[in-house]
């Protein structure tokens, strides 16, 4: 009958079509789970039974539940948390459907955070998230300082849409909030140890009780080790490996008017990590094969025959990886920092005041070309980030008015040492890839030198002079960036109770924020400045520049991240006030069932990507003007007049969401079941988008995108002991078609759905324990599965990396005596073994050739815990 309705609607969109399709199932899934748990008898319910008690803290209200507050949100508490297994923010993907986890080449600086498809590619550390991640009420700037390993948790919230006049930093996509246990005057502890595949254990340990009246200390340690899951068929280390540890201690003061909360952490991570496989090999792939051959490498996890190669898709569901010797992913993290927060009840109001500082350094190591031939390598990467933040809060009632008002203030220092090199068969590749097109060469490594390149109207040049060849080490020795980043903010937010029934809710923030940036780059190519440099050859020889390009020589002799045409020193400074803000009013249908209808602006202040592709290249134009010593035009004939490098390319905009909401929460059966949705939609202006194209990043202000959709959760207590949660999330986002995008790498994709985003994803959770007989002990039982459907990794869509529907489980079976004084638990992630990629890339200058991040394969564990 559905069928039938849709063919019967022509105009219907696609993704209206998918949303209806999406919509009806979810309905049927959650209105069967809800008849399910309403059809048991009705005893009596008390408040352990509840499923709206789930108390909030990231609204600043008191008494605030999941059910009696107008935002959609998702809220976590120790027990499910500890079952899910969540270890850190990455984790909380598994059960919270709106939040999409995209990893790519780097944990500490190559993650994306997504909420309602909006988020902000992290390979570069000028931009900040669109997630807003809080720890202990401290903000974490972006997705690697916020990954790190996490203590034992108290609640996680995930807040949908923008905030800003909650919180001290604004987000546009929205917020997880990570609240960690305090320490407690009742003294206890625990110890807990993991034992698995891959070698892999933890141990962790906790301990915690007054010193006094009205002082409480506690102590957290936590290491955690694994070995990697993908081979290294070149005889180096096993690939994404865990090797990190924790130690963190509290002190709390509370008298009951007054508390003090005091932390400080010390955190290292020493990881290979993150390995990729290549899913498709291009035209470039005998090249390769051809310099392995001579070098005594494998290129690629799968052997190919230049003599017979297709390009095409190669096998993927191996969990193997080549990787030149000595050039493994390495990642090596340091962080620490302290956080005190202080609470007092004046007449005034409640007030808060939070005041954090935190150091974090991350080092890597990267393959760039992704093969076993040593073609180019980063080596020598630091990341480092010191942030300051302040924030004060006054909170209290006036008759029929919650209010709230805040500060909040940021100092942030951002240093950056990047190195892109060439590696020792760099020439080689070079030489072997224009002889298979031209039967010519360029340095001469294959033997004696034949006429330059073979293409007619080519200007000769004797690149195979030793001072010309590229080595091992050029490109890239230190581009050095300093981004320092002051931030002020002043907001309110405020409830007033119309009638008992009837609550407006408005907000508003006021932002102004300061970055200034410090550049100094400097990389060596002697093949590319060669070029660069010579007078008839961008001069008076025009036809060099167009027939170099039409070869795609140019890009081997002068790879954009190591082209010495944007050495130099570069400062700029911007400034931005930006008010945002919400409006929402919300309605009590009865005692059971609230509606509401939201507004909210949310933003996110521009910067500076650091990274030196992001400048305006004559050397790179398709044509030259002798003239004006500019490039004129592009491939596709597109005037471009591209002046040269100079700070104002790195430049990019703020970005804007304007979020429309419609939502409600409901409870049945006395608090048993509970089922609340939201429709939204939201306008993203100037979104800020990273976009790899295989040679550099392409950073992009996309004038106008869409996120559209809903969601639904569920939650059930149909017995004592058992309950059962369900949420479906679907989510259309994509991108307007603009002149602006005209050429770029977006072009080929306007209308479609953004990589790495599914439009239907669906969660689910049930947990049940039960006594074992007369024994005393109890069985525990979890399973969570989440379900996303097919979607593309890589904007252009390319079939082999492209994400089949996606259903991963994992579940706990354990034991613990009744008094739960210990546990013992059998632990499975990924029970069916589903292999799919986390994200996908062009592989550098090897055009048709792509890889993909592979998730995690299935682990099984036993895990022991004894509380004292």
């Amino acid at each position: 009958m559905l069928s039938n309705l849709l063919r019967s609607m022509p105009e219907l969109s696609r993704s209206g079509r998918r949303l209806l399709l999406a919509c009806t199932a979810s309905m049927a899934m959650m209105t069967g789970l809800a008849t399910t748990a309403l059809a048991q008898d009705a005893p009596g319910v008390d408040e352990e039974v509840r499923l709206d008690t789930v108390m909030i803290g990231a609204t600043r209200r008191q008494d605030a539940t999941v059910q009696n507050v107008p935002i959609a949100l998702n809220a976590f508490e120790t027990e499910l948390l500890e079952a899910a297994g969540v270890a850190t923010v990455a984790d909380i993907e598994q059960i919270a459907p709106s939040v999409q986890i995209n990893q790519t080449e780097s944990l500490s600086t190559g993650v994306t955070l997504n909420i309602r498809g909006i988020g902000t590619a992290s390979n570069n550390p000028g931009f900040e998230s669109a997630v807003g991640v809080y720890i202990d009420g401290v903000y974490r700037s972006r997705p690697g300082i916020a990954l790190g390993e996490l203590t034992e948790l108290e609640r996680v919230e995930v807040l949908r849409g923008p905030q800003g006049t909650l919180f001290g930093k604004n987000t546009s996509a929205g917020a997880i909030v990570v609240e960690t246990q305090k320490p407690e005057f009742e003294q206890r502890g625990f110890v807990s140890a993991y034992v698995g595949d891959y070698d892999a254990y933890t141990l962790q340990g906790m301990l915690t009780g007054a010193v006094s009246e009205n002082i409480a200390l506690r102590i957290d340690g936590k290491y955690r080790k694994r070995d990697g899951y993908l081979e290294d068929i070149n005889g180096g280390d096993d690939l994404n490996s865990i090797d990190r540890w924790i130690l963190e201690g509290q002190a709390l003061y509370d008298d009951g008017v007054t508390s003090l909360r005091f932390i400080a952490d010390y955190a290292e991570t020493d990881e290979l990590c993150c390995g990729a496989v290549i899913a498709s090999l291009g035209s470039t792939a005998p090249a390769f094969a051809a310099v392995g051959a001579a070098t005594g490498v494998n290129p690629f996890a799968t052997p190919i025959d230049p003599a017979t190669f297709t390009p095409g898709e190669i096998g993927t569901d191996s969990l193997r990886v080549a990787t030149t010797p000595g050039r493994e992913p390495l990642e090596q993290v340091t962080e620490w920092g302290f956080s005190g927060e202080y609470n007092r009840t004046f007449e005034a109001g409640a007030f808060t005041s939070i005041t954090a500082y935190r150091d974090w350094e991350a080092r890597r190591g990267q393959d760039v070309d992704f093969t076993g031939v040593d073609r180019a390598y980063r080596e020598g990467y630091e990341a480092g980030i010191k942030t300051f933040t302040h924030e004060m809060r006054l909170q209290n009632t006036y008759g029929r008015l919650d209010w709230l008002v805040g500060f909040f203030y940021a100092d942030e220092e951002l240093n950056l040492t990047d190195t892109v090199r060439t590696g020792a068969d760099s020439a080689l590749y070079v030489d072997s890839l224009i002889f298979g097109a031209t039967n010519a060469q360029v340095f001469g490594t294959l033997g004696p030198m034949v006429p330059f390149f073979g293409v007619p109207g080519a200007y000769t040049y004797d690149f195979s002079s030793p001072q010309l060849i590229v080595g091992d080490g050029q490109g890239t020795q230190a581009d050095m960036y300093a981004v320092d980043t002051t931030t002020l903010a002043l907001f309110t937010h405020n409830e007033y109770e119309f009638t008992d029934d009837l609550t407006l809710t408005f907000g508003l923030r006021l932002n102004t924020e300061t970055k200034d940036l410090n550049a100094n780059l400097n990389a060596m190519l002697p093949s590319c400045s060669a070029l660069f440099n010579d007078p008839v050859a961008f001069g008076t020889t025009q036809a060099l520049g167009a027939n170099l390009q039409t070869a795609g020589i140019v890009s081997l002799l002068c790879p954009q991240p190591g082209t010495p045409e944007f050495n130099g020193r570069y400062t700029s400074s911007r400034d931005e006030d930006e008010f945002s803000g919400t409006i929402k009013l919300a309605y009590n249908v009865n005692s059971n069932f609230r509606v509401y209808g939201s507004f909210a602006r949310g933003y996110k202040a521009g910067g500076f990507t650091l990274d030196r592709t992001a400048f305006d290249s004559v050397f790179f134009a398709q044509a030259y003007d002798p003239a004006t010593g500019l490039g004129i035009t592009d491939a596709a004939g597109n005037v471009i007049y591209n002046d040269g490098p100079d700070a104002g390319d790195l430049e990019f905009d703020a970005e804007f969401v304007n979020s429309y909401e419609l939502g409600w929460k409901s409870e049945w059966y006395g608090g048993r079941v509970t089922l609340n949705g939201a429709v939204f939609y939201q306008e993203i202006e100037d979104y800020q988008y990273l976009e790899f194209n295989g040679n550099g990043f392409d950073t992009f202000n996309v004038p106008d995108a869409s996120s559209t959709g809903f969601e639904v959760d569920v939650a059930a207590n149909p017995a004592d002991n058992f309950i059962v949660t369900g949420s479906v999330a679907y989510i259309d986002t994509e991108i307007e078609r603009s002149a602006e995008l005209a050429g770029t790498s977006l072009e080929c994709c306007f209308g479609e759905q953004i990589a790495n985003i599914p439009e239907l994803t669906l969660t689910g959770t049930a947990s049940y324990d039960h006594p074992i007989g007369d024994t005393g002990l109890e069985a525990t039982y979890f399973l969570s599965g989440r379900y996303t459907d097919s979607h593309k990794v890589i904007t252009a869509d390319v079939d082999p990396t492209r994400n089949k529907s996606i259903a991963v489980f994992d579940a706990r079976v354990g034991i613990r005596p009744r008094d739960n004084q210990w546990s013992l638990e059998l632990v499975g992630e990924n029970l069916t073994d589903e292999r799919y990629f986390l994200a996908g890339f062009p592989v550098p200058e090897a055009a048709g050739t792509n890889g993909g991040y592979p998730a995690p394969p299935r682990f099984v564990g036993l895990q022991a815990r004894w509380n004292f």
